[in-house]
């Protein structure tokens, strides 16, 4: 059982055909590393966002990533490896083309430090 509960996906995550390790090591990836972060994002987003700068539809977008995240993160076999991968992937484009286009605005703003 992971994480205490018990979830339709979960059993099977564990025995699904030629993509048990794929599951195993998303699992691992999910429980140690981006679920953590995901954790973390979501605090400061709620509480800090919309003063950082994040606009209103920024921070539901990035929010309904992790909430679909997780439920893909149960789906079984490579294939569904494969979705989750998708979905992060257009995730963190996603957060980085904001955080580009933050940094570009205080670039022009500030024409000292405009970089074109």
């Amino acid at each position: 059982m992971k994480d205490g509960n018990q979830n339709a996906g979960e059993e099977s995550l564990m025995g699904a055909p030629g993509g048990e390790v794929l599951d195993m090591e998303l699992w691992r990836m999910w429980t140690s590393e981006i679920k953590p972060h995901f954790s973390g994002e979501a605090e400061f987003l709620l509480k800090y966002g919309e003063n950082a700068g994040y606009e209103p539809i920024h921070i539901a977008r990035i929010l309904s990533d992790h909430q679909l995240l997780e439920r893909l993160v149960w789906r079984k076999g490579n294939e569904g490896v494969l979705q989750f991968a998708k979905v992060l992937d257009a995730h963190l484009r996603y957060k980085e083309e904001i955080f580009i286009n933050r940094v570009r605005q205080i670039t022009e703003e500030d024409s000292c430090l405009n970089f074109s």
